[in-house]
């Protein structure tokens, strides 16, 4: 049975909003093609021509949908931003379950740099753009994230420490994006050592700012 491929939306920067099923479709293997261009060769070898001749589609069709190629990026871009806070929400849960805040932590990192490994058209997009929106829609994202992990762990915040906290959790986010760059730029060999320098940096930092029960 073949593979299910993942459905990619570009719903919040599409230039008209998709309503019909056949429209929705369309935009859907828009994406998909993106996605595998950028992975054959590259985020700046992209061009709309390619983009549809390979979806079967016209120039004017993709300029329905999308006003140039960077909206097309950044609609993929944001397509890969819901996965990565799904794992985020799915290993913060396991606090719940008594898990060490340490533990979520490093568990974080493997999952999105193993999701970094599999697609490299989200390795490109983060990494190799030197599109100013899509570093500001980056940054945004990691703000977010910050604010979702924060919800989580303030509630073992030591008493009066909230605020800080909430700037450590900020800062540590900004560094996780830098580590997460050096490791996957590094390899596999030496890329797993500095996630473990990240998680145990972090953790350590977070002892001043948490109950020590939940680390």
């Amino acid at each position: 049975m073949p593979t299910k491929k993942p459905k990619l939306s570009g719903k919040t920067t599409n230039r008209r909003n998709p309503s019909q099923i056949r429209s929705k479709e369309r935009v859907e293997k828009i994406l998909l093609t993106v996605k595998t261009l950028i992975e054959q060769n590259g985020i700046s070898n992209l061009k709309i021509g390619d983009i549809a001749n390979h979806a079967g589609v016209s120039p004017s069709s993709i300029y329905q949908y999308f006003s140039d190629k960077e909206t097309i990026i950044i609609a993929l871009a944001e397509h890969y931003m819901v996965q990565i806070s799904s794992l985020i929400e799915k290993n913060l849960d396991k606090l719940e379950e008594h898990a060490r805040v340490e533990d979520v932590i490093r568990q974080n990192f493997y999952d999105i740099y193993e999701l970094h490994q599999r697609e490299r058209a989200l390795h490109e997009i983060w990494f190799e753009s030197v599109d100013p929106k899509l570093n500001q829609l980056a940054f945004q994202d990691t703000q977010k994230n910050a604010q979702l992990i924060l919800a989580r762990i303030e509630p073992f915040a030591k008493q009066g420490m909230s605020k800080e906290l909430g700037e450590f959790v900020l800062l540590a986010s900004h560094q996780f994006a830098a580590t997460m760059r050096l490791s996957l730029a590094m390899g596999e060999e030496c890329g797993t050592d500095f996630i473990e320098m990240h998680c145990k940096m972090v953790t350590r930092a977070l002892s001043d700012y948490i109950i020590a029960d939940i680390l």
